[in-house]
């Protein structure tokens, strides 16, 4: 098993332990904590971040809002940024200060 498999392995089952049954709608991106940017886009109409937000992105992974906050933004197909940084994996909309904490998203 590849490093970067086990790595998403380890991270899915760390946040589904309270999860009676988990489903993994489109697999996230393999990352580490120094794991390179993503470069992509959230797909349709995005109004900002408010607690709890689902990211769909363009290239079909789904991330999910991983810490309190809310930040008010409007745009179409708005570019963003994932890296890793503080202890997290964080979502950057381009030209942008503000980022968020996000994890792959469980359905």
């Amino acid at each position: 098993m590849k490093l970067t498999k086990m790595v998403f392995v380890l991270f899915t089952l760390l946040f589904s332990l309270s999860a009676t049954a988990m489903v993994v709608t489109s697999p996230p991106a393999p990352f580490t904590p120094f794991m390179n940017p993503i470069h992509t886009q959230i797909a349709g109409q995005f109004d900002g971040w408010h607690g709890d937000t689902v990211f769909h992105l363009s290239d079909g992974q789904v991330w999910q809002q991983a810490e309190p906050g809310e930040f008010n933004y409007s745009a179409k197909d708005p570019h963003v940024t994932i890296y890793a940084a503080n202890g997290c994996v964080r979502l950057q909309l381009e030209g942008q200060p503000n980022s968020v904490c996000v994890k792959p998203a469980m359905q």
